[in-house]
């Protein structure tokens, strides 16, 4: 039997951190920004395990209008979700 551990429960809202494409003449920067508006949050519509052959297996969410999305993406409030982007575009992580 497997037991999954998560983080977030379906139905619950949730703030997405996702990346920005910023266009400065011919070169594309990319930003860590906070996909979801502050008053806004998005729900967590089915939860799913993915199984990779080589690597590590993952637990992914279902997002309303963003489909999967892994679970360090998500936040439960906007600040911590704002501070993490923030952070990320300083380090320039995953850019």
């Amino acid at each position: 039997m497997i037991q999954i551990d998560n983080k977030f429960d379906v139905g619950q809202e949730v703030h997405l951190v996702g990346r920005k494409c910023y266009i400065n003449g011919k070169k594309k920067r990319f930003k860590w920004v906070v996909k979801s508006k502050k008053d806004k949050p998005l729900k967590v519509l089915c939860i799913f395990y993915m199984h990779k052959l080589y690597g590590e297996d993952e637990l992914c969410y279902n997002i309303e209008n963003h489909g999967k999305v892994k679970e360090n993406r998500m936040f439960t409030d906007y600040e911590s979700a704002k501070q993490q982007c923030d952070r990320w575009n300083e380090e320039g992580y995953g850019i």
